[in-house]
């Protein structure tokens, strides 16, 4: 197997280099944050002792900004020239076979490269039906960045550039400029101003993190992002000294992490908060003494904060002042245990092993969040082993939360690579083989805006076999699940099962139309042998009747190649850890990564598709 990442003892030679601090601002203490050092520690062959590490994305832009400092293996050669009649490198894919139509797979980032565009979210501006945005994790400046796809036209043209800011001013007062950025969110708030979100993080110095958020004015229409405490379109605030809105940061204390975080805005005029914006996110903890020596890790709850002068402050409370955000992850005896398992401070009955919160808004100013948790069995929380999606809803704008609900549990149980899984798997992360594509499991969360119905989509390990998949590639059957509610959040109906192929569905984001119609996109191995060789499309499950039955289209118009150490050494073992799609009016809006690189490369790219959606449904 050919590893992916630099020896720790080339990490160690490159901080010392780097002891001074970060280059031109105030000198600090060479440390670096446990995150980071559980994503090297790993690479170096030391298991973490717990299920959940700091995202894929935050670990591809550890590895990437690792790599660039230290000289190591980059993508070189090739670049295509623009077209006459594009901004950059356009591309689409048409399906002229036989069989169903499948719809137009079109090339999203228009970069002329063939660095990685993968992870992506899409978001529709609520006053402009044909007015998309795609966040991205974005690599064309040869490490882990972000980028911002645009269209005016339903996706049939593109623009895109990436966020213009790494640096903020820190809640210690300094002024602070990053290493790499990571997990894009956005949103679009009332009257068509757009929201993009990120973690910002520390590598090469002291390990610090932050979540910021820019702002694009109405005018912008996403194509440009400025401080958000701009006031006017045009005003020279947009060039501030202060260039992003600071949601939350470690420095006052470094043994937090941030993580994986997504945002929603209040856009419902008639709701009591409307023009609010939310974000809901992972904080890690690690530390050694704490928590004991042998990976440092304590608990990973999710944390909440808001907004209510469009980005420019962020609090976690009633103040309209910065401050703190809070924990709503919740304690909850009935669904949560071993909470202290690494943290004898904690409650027992903390919900605190987590990842991946996904919030949507009601019409009615609701906040509803689903999100990964594994206070379940010991063997969960170590990894792998059986965990759970659970639900929590705030009805004050997140000045109070209810106790988490237990939507569905998740058999986080996919092969654990021990040095055996190839193609580029993170040590000590979960893959199927034969792609090394690090798996996630956390949820999704649709709504219908009429009804307040919920529906919440996973893909889990249940039917497969960890120790065949491993030995052999065969039995890597991840499937798609759904649960609905109509109550709320306070129950949830059984776990419905999606798909049934004998074969890898991964990645699966899901949607509720205004009828009650329920959607998921998700990758497949079903066609074209793609369970042996790793290749796979992307498809569409949809259900008019609750999930009782189910339909599936065919997205991509032939099957994406899979990423090797053969085909693309640099880019294998991540694709993301989520795709995205969104119902807005008649349509349904796909986003994935691509595979199929221009002039029959294998490389990484974010491609859009749109397709009707249901005729018909019932709530």
């Amino acid at each position: 197997m050919r590893k992916t990442l630099v020896s720790t003892i080339a990490l160690v030679g490159l901080l010392a280099v780097f002891a001074g601090g970060n280059a031109g601002q105030a000198s600090s203490k060479v440390w670096q944050s446990g995150a980071v050092r559980a994503v090297l520690s790993a690479d170096a062959g030391h298991r973490p002792r717990a299920h959940f590490l700091p995202s894929g994305g935050f670990q591809v832009g550890v590895e990437d900004t690792v790599r660039q400092a230290t000289g190591g293996a980059q993508v070189q050669g090739l670049s295509f020239p623009p077209t006459q009649t594009s901004d950059g490198c356009s591309n689409t894919y048409t399906y002229t076979g036989a069989g169903l139509a499948r719809p137009d797979n079109i090339r999203a980032n228009q970069n002329c490269d063939l660095r990685r565009q993968a992870e992506e979210q899409i978001a529709n501006n609520p006053l402009q039906a044909k007015n998309f945005v795609i966040g991205q994790n974005d690599s064309r400046i040869g490490y882990n960045r972000q980028g911002v796809d645009y269209t005016f036209d339903d996706g049939k043209h593109f623009g895109d550039y990436q966020p213009p800011s790494t640096q903020t001013q820190t809640s210690t007062g300094d002024t602070w400029t990053f290493d790499a950025v990571s997990d894009p969110t956005e949103t679009w708030g009332p009257n068509g101003e757009m929201y993009f979100g990120a973690v910002m993080f520390d590598v090469l110095h002291d390990g610090y993190s932050n979540i910021y958020v820019m702002k694009s004015n109405a005018g912008l229409k996403g194509t440009f992002l400025h401080s958000p405490d701009t006031a006017e379109l045009g005003s020279l605030d947009q060039y501030s000294d202060t260039p992003v809105g600071l949601v939350h940061d470690n420095f006052a204390d470094p043994s937090l992490s941030d993580d994986k975080e997504f945002m929603a805005a209040d856009y419902f005029k008639d709701s009591p908060y409307s023009g609010n914006v939310y974000m809901l996110w992972t904080i890690f903890k690690f530390d050694d003494v704490q928590c004991a020596a042998g990976g440092g890790y304590c608990s990973s709850p999710i944390y909440f904060s808001k907004s209510t002068d469009g980005g420019a402050t962020w609090n976690g409370g009633t103040s309209g002042e910065p401050g703190p955000p809070i924990e709503v992850s919740g304690n909850n005896p009935a669904v949560c245990q071993y909470g202290n398992l690494f943290d004898p401070s904690r409650d027992p009955n903390d919900c605190d092993f987590d990842q991946g919160a996904f919030p949507v808004i009601g019409a009615d100013g609701s906040i509803n969040v689903s999100f990964e948790n594994c206070n379940v069995t010991i063997e969960g929380a170590e990894g792998p082993g059986l965990c759970q999606n659970l639900f929590v809803r705030s009805t004050d704008a997140g000045v109070t939360w209810s106790d988490p609900v237990h939507v569905g549990d998740v058999y986080a149980t996919e092969p654990l690579n021990t040095g055996n899984l190839g193609n580029g798997c993170p040590l000590f992360r979960q893959c199927l083989p034969p792609n090394g594509y690090r798996i996630g499991d956390f949820p999704a969360v649709g709504i219908n805006s009429n009804s307040g119905k919920l529906g919440v989509f996973w893909t889990d390990f249940r039917n497969g076999d960890p120790q065949t998949c491993a030995d052999t590639a065969t039995n890597c059957n991840e499937d798609v699940f759904a649960a609905t509610s109509k109550d709320d959040g306070k129950t949830w109906s059984s776990t419905i099962q999606v798909t049934s192929d004998p074969s890898a569905q991964y990645y699966a984001w899901g949607d509720v139309d205004e009828n009650g119609g329920l959607y998921v996109g998700y990758y497949t191995r079903q066609f074209d042998n793609c369970e042996s060789t790793g290749c796979g499309d992307y498809r569409l499950s949809t259900s008019a009747d609750n999930g009782a039955s189910w339909t599936q289209r065919r997205i991509t118009t032939s099957s994406m190649p899979n990423l090797t150490d053969v085909t693309n050494p640099v880019q294998q073992g991540f694709i993301g850890d989520y795709t995205s799609i969104h119902v807005a009016g008649n349509s349904v809006y796909l986003s994935w990564a691509d595979t199929r690189g221009l002039n029959g490369t294998v490389e990484e790219d974010v491609y859009f598709a749109k397709v009707p959606k249901l005729t018909k449904a019932i709530d």
